[in-house]
């Protein structure tokens, strides 16, 4: 079975797999707001990264991203370090 990855010139490379429930979901939330209620594990973090690409392809503007605690916090400025080929992410905590 083959893996297709998402394929964006912002995205290293190989590096988020696609799957269907988290591509249609992002379509959704690019179109209108949206609350994406998945367990844990599912995909949510790679779901906002899609959302998050397309508004930066429209070139107007940056995307401010919140979490509730530190923790998560850390957890997604990691992914989106990981897996942006962009050198200006930060993070703050209070």
């Amino acid at each position: 079975m083959t893996s297709e990855y998402l394929e964006d010139n912002l995205v290293k490379p190989n590096s988020i797999e696609m799957r269907d429930y988290q591509v249609s979901l992002a379509s959704q939330a690019k179109t209108q707001n949206s609350l994406v209620v998945l367990p844990t594990g599912l995909g949510k973090t790679t779901i906002a990264l899609q959302v998050i690409l397309d508004i930066l392809s429209q070139k107007n503007g940056g995307v401010l991203f919140l979490a509730p605690t530190r923790v998560l916090v850390n957890q997604h400025f990691e992914f989106f370090k990981d897996h942006f080929l962009l050198d200006d992410i930060g993070f703050v905590t209070g």
